[in-house]
């Protein structure tokens, strides 16, 4: 059996070596141990497909070192290569690619480019310094948020303690009118009692000086020969007259 008859590969002319099997009369497939590309089960699978698909990088790499053919396809039409479900084991074909350019048609095996040990500590500085970068970007905009939050709280702050003040002068502004109108009730009242007090007085012809018509309001001096000095209804002969007078009326 060392044409290749029942081994699955589809493709017959990959480059590596020939596959040996042989079959049992019960119809199941037995592996002569020395060939690494013999297919088997429902999926033909080689033993690079299925380290590929479980994703064991070091038995990928292992095979291929022993002859494995990655060109192989099972009976999906699919090259190991294909079944790689994670970066590690691509890698491996990859490598194996840079160190063995010319071993197999790597096109066929679908393995996109060689890479080698330079290669990917070339690629893995970049991406520590690609990591590296957003950490610092993303440092950046943590201590951006951070200050505008800062200053956003600072300006609710401001604005807080501008209403309070506001609040305040408000206060202080409504004390002040109703003190100024309780003021001039006050006054108001001390004008009706001294209006009040002065017509008695009249009333009584009394009041230190009569206050008839013509004569100082405090003092009865006759005014018709001067300018009198006059308050609310009263004329006074002087101003010492006009503030005693108030005094008598209590304004």
């Amino acid at each position: 059996g060392g044409d290749g008859d029942g081994d699955g590969d589809g493709d017959g002319d990959g480059g590596g070596p020939n596959q040996r099997g042989t079959q049992r009369l019960d119809g199941e497939m037995s592996l002569d141990p020395r060939d690494v590309n013999f297919a088997s089960g429902p999926l033909l699978s080689t033993a690079l497909h299925v380290a590929a698909r479980e994703g064991a990088a070091d038995v990928v790499t292992l095979l291929l070192r022993c002859g494995a053919d990655p060109t192989c396809r099972d009976a999906n039409g699919r090259v190991p290569y294909d079944l790689s479900g994670d970066k590690e084991t691509r890698d491996a074909f990859r490598f194996f690619m840079g160190e063995f350019p010319d071993a197999w048609r790597y096109d066929r095996a679908h393995i996109p480019s060689a890479l080698t040990a330079e290669m990917a500590d070339d690629q893995a500085a970049k991406a520590r310094a690609k990591a590296e970068r957003e950490k610092e970007k993303k440092k950046r905009q943590k201590k951006a948020a951070a200050q505008r939050k800062k200053e956003a709280t600072a300006r609710e702050q401001q604005a807080e303690a501008e209403r309070a003040e506001c609040r305040k002068a408000e206060d202080r502004g409504l004390r002040a009118n109703a003190a100024v109108a309780r003021q001039s009730q006050l006054d108001e009242m001390r004008k009706v009692r001294a209006l009040a007090a002065e017509r008695r007085l009249q009333s009584a012809g009394g009041g230190g000086g009569g206050g008839a018509a013509g004569s100082c309001a405090q003092c009865g001096k006759d005014l018709s020969e001067q300018t009198p000095f006059r308050r609310l209804t009263h004329e006074y002969c002087s101003v010492a007259c006009v503030a005693q007078h108030k005094k008598d009326l209590g304004k």
